[in-house]
């Protein structure tokens, strides 16, 4: 009786030396959008690689899962995601996975523009006739602006977040885990301090977007925005919404309107018509970087290089 107990002892002290050893894996942690696989790629260091699940110019206001999607979420051991709101997709593949998601926007530090939930300062949203006969949307919230990784700051909270979750996984890489938490934390300082300096001389200049998307960015950094093309770029844009924008374009005098490559260009081209203002694109995604750790920091300032661009006079 002794004896097995002895021998009991020793497997479970075995499996309990395996558990605190384990390493993560390639395809522990699942991702969805570039900026937030950056920012888990950048933390997880050389220990393993994050999946990407909108690896191509994917939207995902419309993106839908595949099945090798459904098969990876089901595999991982984190799920990050900005949340339901702006990943409709994602709730019925985490139904059976909530603890392994990391939802965003339910962190309790970030940083979200003043009235961002009255849309105070955007009239271009007032009579908002597309949301018209569309029950399918009711259930989620579309008066915030959910592109909380356009500002640097929230980055911040974020990689601080995979730190916690990942050395709660794997206590025995905590250490590496917040080496280069902080080494990231550095470099979004730096970046931050990088794009303020670069846009200094166009943040009074006034442009449109193509969807509410840069309101994150817009506050941290002092931009002009006066509007947005579209309220919800997962429904088409109605011909009296066109009429009201270019009006809106003349009246604000806007230098720029900005497309964004998930989407086509053809319904900024002809809110512009007629009007002095020029076209230029915006990536809120970085779409045409290459994903990994190096991403983050380059995606800041793609954009700021791609609003500078159009919106100084040329």
């Amino acid at each position: 009786m002794k004896s097995g107990l002895i021998a009991l002892s020793l497997i479970l002290s075995a499996l309990s030396t395996q558990l605190h050893a384990a390493k993560p894996a390639d395809g522990d942690v699942v991702v969805t959008i570039r900026p937030l696989h950056s920012l888990a790629a950048t933390v997880l260091g050389e220990l393993a690689e994050p999946t990407l699940l909108l690896d191509k110019a994917e939207s995902p206001h419309t993106f839908q899962l595949k099945p090798s999607d459904v098969r990876a979420i089901s595999k991982a051991q984190v799920v990050v995601y900005i949340g339901p709101d702006f990943e409709s997709f994602m709730e019925s593949a985490m139904q059976e996975k909530e603890e392994a998601g990391l939802i965003i926007s339910e962190l309790p530090t970030l940083s979200w523009p003043e009235g961002d939930d009255e849309h105070e300062g955007h009239d271009e949203h007032e009579g908002h006739d597309e949301h018209e006969d569309h029950d399918e949307h009711e259930d989620h919230d579309h008066s915030r602006d959910y592109h909380l990784w356009m500002d640097p700051r929230n980055a911040a909270v974020i990689a601080e977040a995979l730190r916690d979750r990942f050395s709660a996984l794997y206590p025995e890489f905590a250490d590496e885990f917040a080496a280069n938490t902080e080494r990231l934390l550095s470099e979004l300082q730096a970046v931050e301090a990088s794009v303020r300096e670069s846009l200094e001389s166009v943040s009074d200049r006034p442009y449109m977007v193509f969807h509410d998307a840069y309101g994150h960015f817009e506050s941290r950094f002092g931009m002009h925005n006066v509007g947005a093309i579209t309220i919800n770029p997962a429904i088409a844009t109605s011909v009296k919404r066109l009429r009201a924008v270019r009006e809106r374009i003349r009246q604000e005098e806007a230098v720029c309107v900005f497309s964004e490559p998930q989407f086509d260009s053809r319904l900024v081209n002809t809110a512009v018509e007629g009007t002095d203002a020029r076209t230029g694109l915006l990536d809120p995604l970085g779409t045409n970087l290459e994903p990994g750790p190096s991403l983050y920091v380059a995606f800041l300032q793609h954009v700021a290089t791609q609003m500078k661009d159009c919106l100084s006079p040329q």
